[in-house]
């Protein structure tokens, strides 16, 4: 079978619209583990287990990299556990920063308590 230029270039097409479309799944997925994670508790670090959860890989695997320096392992501010700072992990997500901020604001708002928003 022979394929033509015309062929190939569909392909190609086709290839880019699936790409996109997984981009666009893995943005969103980022965004839900983000707002789980801001639920409970306001993190700014993860331990190596629960980045390798949530990596879907395993602890050695997070630590080849922390000994590569991809990653940081850092005290927890305000605990005697060491973790890596979220945004090494999730480096296109909204900076932690910011969301606690959102936070600050939605809870000064509501008196203290988050309210749940229907679209979400």
């Amino acid at each position: 079978m022979s394929l033509t230029t015309d062929d190939l270039a569909q392909m190609i097409r086709e290839l880019q619209l699936q790409v996109a479309a997984m981009a666009k799944e893995r943005r969103l997925e980022q965004a839900i583990v983000l707002a789980l994670l801001a639920q409970h508790g306001d993190p700014t670090h993860l331990t190596v287990k629960r980045a390798a959860e949530l990596r879907r890989c395993s602890e050695k695997t997070i630590r080849r990299a922390i000994d590569r320096g991809t990653y940081t392992l850092e005290q927890i501010p305000g605990t005697k556990e060491s973790g890596i700072p979220i945004e090494q992990l999730y480096a296109g997500w909204t900076p932690v920063g910011a969301v606690r901020q959102a936070i600050a604001r939605e809870r000064a708002e509501s008196g203290g308590a988050l309210k749940k928003r229907p679209d979400i």
